[in-house]
């Protein structure tokens, strides 16, 4: 596609005497419309400064862009946004941002991390550090980035409080994956050299098509009430030196068919 049928105007531009006028510079207007037909992520644009009442042309919106790929980031209708003409010409406006204003107010802070730390966002609450890089979204979902000094750290964290978080601080490197009340959760504690996968309010399911392998120096399984192992077909234990079997009370072997013991020497009763 050739830029000349990209820049192809869409719409009716402003009205009257104020057609094929030039338009240089950049101009702050308010969106009015995003719901474009032609399904090219485009906005309308009502400029004060310019034509009261008048909407611009469908106006591109300026972000990463290419094929198929990129980042979507449409405005919404009332938001306030900076427009500029290609080659001032009305007929091809772009939207080059949107702006933090009285009615858009700045986020004012944001929390995050297993211990639902909030952290103000503008600068001067901050002291001036200037230390946090996020995306928030209507409905409350956030990523966050803090380059806070000593505590650096990742956090992707729905409205409820679902949260993926990845942490330096300390230089201690961490992984963490919790529900909205940490009842749920992994943790990979890489100075530790621990991994674990924890519920507290109900059960685990580890499933897989064919195989699953587990391989370990030592394997202990504890459970507080019962341990139950059943295969559809065989079941074989092998040890490469000593087995040990024990029961406090009762002790049950019971074979549908043979019962075979094999052994140098048998002592039911040493």
């Amino acid at each position: 596609m050739s830029i000349s049928s990209i820049l192809k105007p869409s719409r009716q531009s402003f009205e009257g005497a104020h057609q094929n006028r030039r338009y240089y510079g950049l101009y702050i207007g308010l969106v009015t419309d995003n719901n474009h037909e032609g399904k090219e992520h485009r906005v309308r644009v009502m400029i004060p400064s310019l034509h009261d009442n008048q909407n611009t042309y469908w106006a591109r919106v300026a972000s990463f862009a290419s094929n198929e790929y990129g980042a979507v980031f449409l405005p919404e209708v009332d938001d306030e946004v900076v427009v500029a003409f290609v080659s001032g010409d009305d007929r091809h406006p772009i939207v080059l941002g949107s702006l933090f204003g009285p009615q858009r107010p700045l986020i004012p802070e944001v929390t995050f991390s297993p211990d639902n730390v909030a952290e103000k966002i503008p600068n001067n609450e901050q002291g001036g550090a200037n230390d946090f890089r996020l995306i928030r979204t209507r409905a409350g979902n956030h990523l966050v980035f803090s380059d806070r000094d000593g505590e650096e750290c990742i956090s992707l964290r729905t409205k409820a409080g679902a949260e993926l978080f990845m942490s330096d601080k300390g230089g201690e490197e961490k992984i963490q994956l919790y529900d909205k009340d940490n009842k749920q959760w992994l943790d990979i504690d890489v100075p530790g050299k621990k991994i674990t996968l924890q519920t507290d309010t109900g059960e685990m399911l580890i499933k897989a098509k064919t195989k699953i392998t587990v391989e370990c120096e030592d394997f202990i399984l504890n459970a507080s009430k019962t341990i139950k192992v059943e295969s559809g077909t065989s079941s074989e234990w092998k040890a490469g030196s000593t087995m040990k079997m024990e029961s406090s009370s009762t002790f049950d072997i019971k074979a549908g068919g043979t019962l075979t013991e094999e052994a140098p020497k048998i002592d039911m009763n040493p």
